[in-house]
């Protein structure tokens, strides 16, 4: 209503299709952005599925794992230098920050979240009072960090994951 009492006749036209011409511009680019946005989280998430199934491929092959063993993870964050992150090489136009597989990989909440949920592995969990325990133990010390070889180790009846070197 405002349009029409601003302008009339060839004006009003010029106006209005100036209007859908910028109307059609934000649909394109929001599109284009969107696209490339769930472009992005749609290869992460599948980078990252990936790489928590070779994670629990490797829990179950330690050496004395056993279904009835404790799952107690040292750390939340991975760290992995070999994750290559194809997303953010080139530029980026925007997005939610958590949309590579680094930035998955390393949110505090997910680690065992990938391994319940995406990939329905139902270990049990260590207690906060056996995490407390291990971090304390000098074997646990000295176990590199994942994923180098060694960072998977029962130790009693705990399956030990350390993600980080965490101080007692």
């Amino acid at each position: 209503m405002l349009l029409e009492q601003l302008s009339e006749g060839k004006e009003k036209r010029l106006l209005f299709r100036g209007i859908g011409i910028l109307a059609a511009a934000i649909v394109f680019y929001n599109s284009c952005y969107a696209n490339l946005n769930y472009t992005r989280l749609f290869y992460a998430n599948h980078q990252v599925q990936n790489y928590f199934t070779g994670m629990a491929a490797q829990i179950r092959m330690t050496e004395g794992y056993t279904p009835d063993k404790k799952l107690v993870v040292i750390g939340d964050r991975i760290e992995d230098p070999n994750m290559w992150d194809i997303w953010n090489v080139g530029p980026v136009y925007g997005g939610f920050a958590g949309s590579s597989a680094k930035g998955l990989l390393q949110a505090d909440y997910s680690v065992m979240h990938w391994i319940d949920c995406y990939l329905g592995l139902g270990f049990e969990r260590g207690t906060e009072e056996d995490t407390d325990a291990l971090v304390q133990n000098t074997r646990v010390q000295e176990m590199p960090c994942w994923p180098s070889e060694g960072s998977i180790l029962v130790i009693e009846d705990s399956l030990v994951l350390k993600l980080q070197n965490i101080q007692g």
